[in-house]
């Protein structure tokens, strides 16, 4: 019974971290950080997505 209360406790951590950071943005801008990163590695091609 007790590692099912600590594994509560650490399910709960994770969940309100994952709430801090989604509150904060972090999902959001990651997938922009990834793509921007791709393109500079010539991974993925960015010139559609350039405005003149």
């Amino acid at each position: 019974m007790a590692g099912d209360t600590a594994a509560v406790r650490r399910l709960a951590a994770v969940h309100d971290r994952s709430r801090q950071r989604r509150a904060a943005g972090v999902f959001e801008a990651l997938p922009e950080r990834l793509i921007s990163a791709a393109g500079r590695h010539g991974m993925v091609d960015l010139s559609p997505l350039i405005t003149p």
